[in-house]
């Protein structure tokens, strides 16, 4: 007598075998997408520094124009000098101001706006068949550029706020009976330092 084996069930093992590499599939995409969004979260999307130093520079030479049309002070060599070291000091405090009163409300923007970024990119995708993980993408990468331009600005008028009420203040009031010169010294040095200790007192 002659015994047959029947063959085993190929399309059962065949269907294991494709739901075990879907699964695979599935779990390596998903960390990937995880990958992603923690790299989108942890991007710091930073304002280029010649952005903040030619605006530094910018304000830094206002006390010199105020001193050489309301002070009339003379165009001499020292004075030029004076004016010119004046200007480097005040543009080296502003570009540190900005980058760290804008370091400090970055996180603080970031947590207040959270809830109206993400409200703004769903209502954008409405209605389009997205990922939850790709909308957590979008998510993330806008709230990193809001927040980034709103701490950008927000930290400009900050310093530029501080760095002038000092110099007004100094100019016609504290020093106003000294030499223009040395007013002009000591009341940008003033500013700068003004604008260095309030924007790291901040923290």
């Amino acid at each position: 007598m002659i015994t047959t084996h029947s063959p085993p069930d190929v399309s059962f093992v065949v269907e294991k075998h494709t739901y075990t590499m879907t699964s695979l599939t599935k779990k390596q995409r998903r960390m990937q997408e995880e990958a992603a969004l923690d790299e989108a979260h942890a991007m710091k999307q930073t304002t280029p520094p010649a952005y903040y130093i030619t605006i530094a520079a910018m304000t830094a030479c206002l006390p010199a124009i105020l001193f050489l049309t309301i002070f009339v002070l003379e165009l001499s060599i020292l004075n030029i000098a004076v004016l010119a070291v004046g200007a480097v000091i005040a543009t080296v405090a502003l570009k540190i101001g900005y980058e760290n009163v804008s370091a400090i409300n970055k996180p603080i923007f970031a947590q207040q706006r959270a809830n109206g970024v993400r409200a703004c990119i769903e209502g954008e995708v409405k209605g389009k068949k997205m990922a939850t993980s790709d909308i957590d993408l979008l998510v993330a990468k806008r709230e990193q550029m809001v927040c980034e331009s709103e701490a950008c600005h927000y930290s400009l008028a900050f310093n530029n706020g501080v760095f002038l009420v000092a110099l007004v203040v100094c100019s016609f009031y504290l020093f106003r009976n000294m030499n223009d010169l040395y007013n002009y010294a000591a009341s940008t040095i003033v500013a700068a330092v003004a604008v260095f200790f309030m924007s790291t007192s901040q923290a």
